[in-house]
């Protein structure tokens, strides 16, 4: 039920969605356009400023260029996902290892409350990396480089799952945005496309897992990842 609702949701969205790719597109390519003409019209002139416009140009281009690789690379995550590929992982390994990967936020504190008794899973180490990272940079954004992320890691009441909760201690989320943020298109953030939770959500429910949030304004937020705690053979 929960990957029909899933599909159906992102059926519904995908009109919203494309109306949102055509003007992200549209923005960059403004200036690119600019920049290229102003660039030409100085070259065939002689323009003794030519140098300087080709530089700053050429600068502009790039720039906006990255912003339009990014913008795909997105989307082309959320459509083209990589098959699922399963191995025996243990999930307290790869939350220590997407740690490290955060190391540069010196404001940043990260404490750690992981049950050692957890049994490796079946797990595509890669995926679930991927949406550990999403969740934890989101949640540095939020609180603006500045703050705390408590990362925890149990078995659930019937020993069937293994639980992640991601906290931090940010601004929290408004109530009537919580059952929104995992729908395709939907951000709450100036520059974000909306499709980083929306991939989060399709990789845990590949795994057959579930994923929450619990928050309140002003009082942080929180992400519960629930794993079956599957040992297998693939």
């Amino acid at each position: 039920n929960q990957k029909f609702m899933y599909q159906k949701q992102k059926l519904e969205a995908w009109n919203e969605m494309a109306r949102k790719l055509v003007h992200e597109i549209k923005n960059p390519l403004t200036p690119i356009r600019l920049s290229a003409e102003r660039m030409r019209k100085l070259v065939k002139e002689g323009n003794p400023n030519m140098i300087d416009a080709v530089i700053t140009g050429s600068e502009t281009i790039i720039t906006e260029v990255n912003s339009l690789l990014r913008l795909v690379g997105e989307f082309n995550n959320f459509a083209r996902l990589p098959m699922k590929k399963a191995e025996l992982s243990s999930l307290n390994k790869l939350i220590n290892e997407s740690i490290l990967l955060f190391n540069g936020f010196d404001n940043i504190i990260f404490e750690l409350v992981l049950n050692e008794n957890l049994s490796d899973i079946l797990i595509d180490r890669s995926l679930v990396r991927h949406a550990l990272n999403n969740i934890i940079n989101n949640s540095i954004q939020a609180m603006q480089e500045r703050g705390k992320i408590v990362i925890t890691t149990d078995v659930d009441e019937s020993g069937l799952s293994q639980v992640v909760k991601i906290k931090d201690n940010g601004p929290g989320i408004k109530s009537g945005d919580i059952e929104k943020i995992f729908e395709p298109g939907f951000t709450l953030k100036k520059t974000g496309t909306g499709l980083g939770l929306a991939i989060v959500e399709k990789i845990i429910f590949e795994h057959n897992g579930k994923i929450y949030c619990r928050s309140s304004e002003g009082q942080g937020a929180e992400f519960i990842l629930i794993f079956p705690a599957d040992k297998g053979v693939v």
